[in-house]
This record gives structure tokens, sequence and C-alpha cells, in this order.
């Protein structure tokens, strides 16, 4: 059963869309800095990963803003 948003997600694949969704905002955040951090050269420098986060996020608004 999918949840009530303005714009659903683009990007999860319809098979994993309930498993996704059932993380807290909390766990997601988690998510996203963790996976961030092993993007970048040293995961104890934050503005390195939030660097991450906010060029990946610019990426991610981009295509959501157009569909």
């Amino acid at each position: 059963m999918r949840a009530v948003s303005k714009k659903p997600a683009i990007f999860v694949p319809d098979e994993y869309y309930d498993e996704v969704f059932s993380l807290s905002k909390a766990a997601l955040a988690d998510l996203v800095w963790n996976l961030a951090g092993m993007t970048v050269e040293s995961a104890e420098d934050h503005v390195q990963v939030m660097g991450a986060i906010r060029a990946e996020s610019r990426i991610v608004l981009e295509y959501r803003s157009r569909s």
C-alpha cells in the first residue's frame, strides 16, 4: 500500500517501494549520510559528506521537477 504524497518517488522500483517507505525519515537520513560518506575521500570530513549529499540532491530535485 502506497502512502499518499504530493509526488511519489521516481527512482524506487515498485517491488521495493513498500520496503523503502517503511523506513522512518530519521532512518532514511542516517542511510543517506552513511552512503554519502562512502562516496567521498573521508567519511569523517563532514563538509565533503554534505557536499556529496547536496550534489546528488540537485540531480534528484531536477528530475523530480520534470515529472
